[in-house]
């Protein structure tokens, strides 16, 4: 369960798109689009949700909403979301997210 600023709520992950930080809150943004606000830091929310996939000091992301890895350089990456959002992945994590996104997606089209 996730503290939320107003209160707990505990949620599907399924219905988690990604997350937002912003300090010592996070933002979680639903497929929906709704959004709830949680004073806990992204690192502490991906611990209690390992499927989430970091990508970013600010941003966490379910792997099962991103449609597209996109590695510009040898330093920039992005991935794209199922409602078009594109976001930053961190250099230092460019590798470990485009693996983890391959397992993922390899996972995905074997049990299809």
């Amino acid at each position: 369960m996730i503290k939320r600023v107003t209160g707990a709520l505990t949620t599907k992950l399924d219905k988690i798109q990604h997350l937002l930080g912003d300090g010592n809150y996070t933002q979680i943004i639903y497929t929906d689009l709704s959004v709830d606000i949680f004073a806990l830091t992204v690192r502490v929310c991906v611990e209690r949700q390992p499927a989430l996939l970091r990508i970013h000091k600010r941003y966490a992301v379910n792997p099962k909403y991103v449609i597209r890895f996109n590695r510009i350089s040898r330093i920039e990456a992005t991935v794209t979301l199922s409602n078009g959002l594109v976001l930053p992945v961190a250099r230092r994590r460019i590798e470990q997210v485009r693996q983890q996104l391959t397992e993922s997606l390899t996972a995905k089209q074997q049990t299809k």
